[in-house]
């Protein structure tokens, strides 16, 4: 079997899998699928029809694969997974500390956080904010805004990630629909922040909600709305009660995507396509969110 994990690579996967004449599977993550037809619609498209799985982290995705043509019987909904032994949850910190890591893309709504971070700041006058990142355009700290910006370290980067994570209180993912189309799939750092009790702050984007519970396993305001995403950063970062609620249900609720559970789901997978006993969960033994079991 050939499995390809992000759609870029799919017309060389394809050609590999016809060789050997095995299974193809194609996992899509996002601008694969979102954007990337529209720009270059060769680059996926002739090669969806020959796939025997298309796996996608969430409802909202598998739509966008379904409307490019793919087959519904050959759409699985695989949420992606969170090591929550490394990602383990830790106390809150008592300190105003925002932290946000991801590229700096327009998708992800840098933008918007730093509107909303002036009005935070006058609100919350010692509140901190830690970017961490990377892209064509990046912020610059500034001491006197309690902000600072660090890039990935080259050495150590998921180390980095954890231990900033475990630096704040809340974590904010301001996403938006990019200029080109480019939806968030799931969002996989808000995962790991509620695998380790942190507070997630974040939009009504993409398939975000399908992950987050408004006022249960998070806060999800409106995209692009620099006054709603600083009304909530204000009042989690005033209200230490509410934060240790939605820190403890965050993880929770992350555990049902633990790393050992979600690759059982595509041992099974597996096995179902090389017509073999299964050796991992039943595809319809992980939830996706508040929508039910994967298809």
């Amino acid at each position: 079997m050939v499995h390809v994990h992000h759609g870029y690579s799919l017309p060389d996967a394809a050609a590999v899998a016809a060789a050997f004449e095995v299974p193809l599977v194609a996992s899509f993550w996002g601008y694969d699928v979102t954007a990337l037809p529209a720009k270059d619609p060769q680059r996926i498209g002739s090669h969806l029809g020959i796939l025997s799985a298309a796996v996608v982290p969430s409802r909202f995705l598998a739509d966008k694969v379904l409307s490019l043509g793919v087959e519904p019987t050959r759409i699985r909904v695989v949420p992606g997974s969170v090591n929550s032994r490394f990602f383990e949850s830790a106390p809150l910190p008592t300190e105003p500390r925002v932290a946000f890591i991801g590229r700096f893309v327009p998708k992800k709504g840098i933008d918007t956080l730093l509107e909303t971070w002036m009005l935070v700041r006058r609100a919350v006058p010692h509140a901190e904010l830690t970017l961490l990142g990377y892209g064509d355009s990046v912020p610059e700290s500034d001491s006197a805004m309690g902000l600072r910006v660090d890039t990935p370290d080259p050495v150590d980067p998921r180390g980095q990630v954890h231990d900033l994570i475990r630096w704040c209180r809340v974590y904010v993912s301001p996403s938006k629909t990019g200029p080109d189309g480019d939806a968030e799939s799931q969002h996989i750092g808000n995962l790991e922040a509620q695998a380790a009790a942190r507070v997630v702050l974040t939009t009504d984007h993409g398939a975000i909600p399908e992950f987050i519970d408004d006022g249960v396993t998070g806060v999800v305001v409106p995209q692009g709305d620099h006054v709603a995403l600083a009304a909530g950063l204000i009042e989690l970062l005033r209200d230490q009660q509410r934060c240790h609620l939605l820190a403890r249900a965050a993880a929770a609720a992350a555990r049902q995507y633990d790393v050992a559970t979600i690759s059982g789901v595509h041992d099974a997978l597996y096995s179902q396509l090389l017509d073999r006993p299964p050796t991992g969960s039943l595809l319809a033994g992980v939830p996706v969110g508040k929508s039910g079991p994967v298809d």
